[in-house]
């Protein structure tokens, strides 16, 4: 017990468990609208029951993700079946094992004082306490991402030491990564670049080279090839194109977001003036690390944790392509947060520096403590379940019972329903080129019913109900309208 305490700040450890307590008692059950979660509990389920890994999920699935993290909810819904509360515990589990092993990367390459402060903030973080709501694979990979990076690290301290452990640790870690999300290749890439043109060390390349090919192998063995968003990336390059541009300070806005949270007025206004000059600093920032990164590979002096955030970050902003709106992308940037503080604080260690540029990222830290548990503070209560609402615990009821199994439907939001239902639909709009083609779809899927949200589907609505030889309504309620779709 002494020893755990010399070790760790006792106050952080006093706010690691008082936070985890306040986490797991704010956790609600249901859960928000979004197809991700819906398709990984659905991918679980099939693993449970022995299903094809893409059954039963969209009449036209297009994106399949990888079986890790349903292989982690597997067993979970085994036990106690699809249980939202249990679920979103698992986020808990992976986030505080998250952050003791950021703790050790944090005090062993800056000081055990930014490493206790960096921790009560990611403890007390306003971004973890409304994302645990989510069923999502975020945190397990973040969790494994970060066991890779300390596990390589360890690898490099010891020279004169046993170190063969560490290596294999670290590929198994970082295929497990890998597993369940494809950004985990960029851990691959980091090191392989790192061991390579860097250090010369070709032969350990091999280990990691051997490592992701045996991941992509294995998953595809599994669950088959699916190109998913790349495939779409492909076909619209010049939409692609143009999101990157219109998002390029997507990625720094919200690594501010996650410091200062908007939850509130205050902090949302300073998030505006933020953003007024963010596309400029993001420029700027991209420039000097593209500069940076090249001055480190033409020195042979990159580090590896330099290696691992400029190759992470350039794939996340370029993702930003993808992404339309302002915030929300909170979630991608995680796992670039302590390597970007441990950096900035070596950065500013220098002897000949004044003591109060030392002092910058540990005020920083602090003062983004404290604008986190305000914004906890206000949104405490904070609940954005819409599943066990009323009245969409009617729609979802009146689908299971009138709607036999061969037959589907038609919504925005098809794998909710899915998955509430245990009936399989498809959505208005054409995934492979992102073009609606209402009655188009009804045609080519046989769809049964259509299920319509009166605020936003007045247009389908009305195109409807002018045609009652093709459609006639069977349902409604506050929110909803479904037409049963008559046969020609």
């Amino acid at each position: 017990m002494r020893k755990i305490w010399s070790y760790y700040n006792p106050a952080f450890v006093v706010v690691f468990f008082v936070s985890i307590l306040i986490n797991i008692f704010t956790i609600y059950d249901g859960h928000n609208w979004g197809g991700d979660f819906s398709q990984f509990i659905l991918h679980a389920l099939n693993i449970v029951e022995s299903k094809g890994y893409t059954s039963d999920i969209m009449l036209d699935l297009h994106i399949v993700y990888p079986p890790g993290f349903p292989l982690i909810l597997a067993p979970w819904i085994k036990l106690f079946g699809v249980n939202f509360i249990i679920l979103k515990c698992l986020n808990i589990v992976f986030w505080y094992g998250t952050i003791l092993l950021a703790y050790p990367l944090i005090k062993d390459n800056v000081s055990q004082r930014l490493a206790s402060y960096v921790c009560i903030l990611l403890s007390v973080s306003y971004e973890f306490f409304i994302f645990k709501q989510n069923v999502l694979s975020d945190l397990p990979f973040l969790f494994f991402l970060t066991a890779s990076i300390f596990l390589f690290i360890r690898y490099i301290e010891r020279v004169n030491q046993p170190r063969v452990i560490y290596v294999l640790l670290t590929v198994v870690t970082m295929a497990v990564a890998l597993f369940i999300r494809s950004a985990g290749a960029a851990l691959f890439v980091a090191t392989i670049f790192y061991l390579g043109p860097i250090n010369r060390r070709w032969l350990l390349c091999v280990w990691f080279l051997a490592g992701m090919a045996a991941t992509f192998l294995l998953q595809g063995y599994l669950i088959g090839v699916h190109f998913g968003y790349f495939e779409l990336l492909f076909a619209h390059p010049d939409r692609f194109l143009i999101g990157i541009i219109e998002n390029f300070d997507l990625v720094f806005n919200n690594i501010f977001v996650f410091f200062i949270p908007n939850g509130m007025l205050i902090t949302q206004k300073i998030f505006l003036m933020f953003k007024s000059g963010s596309y400029l600093l993001s420029l700027l920032i991209v420039i000097v690390i593209i500069c940076k990164f090249f001055k480190g590979v033409r020195g042979r002096d990159l580090s590896f944790l330099a290696s691992f955030l400029c190759i992470y970050l350039l794939m996340i902003t370029l993702w930003a392509g993808t992404h339309y709106q302002i915030l929300g992308y909170t979630r991608y940037v995680l796992p670039v947060l302590v390597p970007i503080i441990i950096l900035i604080a070596k950065a500013v260690s220098l002897p000949r520096l004044p003591q109060w540029v030392r002092n910058v990222p540990l005020v920083g830290i602090v003062i983004s403590i404290f604008f986190n548990l305000i914004n906890i503070g206000v949104n405490y209560q904070s609940n954005d379940d819409v599943l066990l609402r009323k009245d969409n615990v009617e729609m979802f009821e009146w689908v299971k019972t009138h709607l036999d199994e061969d037959q589907h439907f038609m919504i925005w939001q098809t794998k909710v329903i899915t998955l509430m239902t245990n009936r399989v639909g498809t959505t208005p709009i054409k995934v492979s080129n992102q073009s609606v083609d209402f009655f188009d779809r009804i045609n080519e899927f046989y769809i049964d019913y259509v299920i319509l949200t009166k605020a936003v589907d007045q247009s389908f609505i009305q195109g409807l109900q002018s045609r009652e030889d093709m459609a006639s309504q069977v349902f409604e309620n506050k929110v909803y309208k479904i037409f049963k779709i008559k046969e020609i």
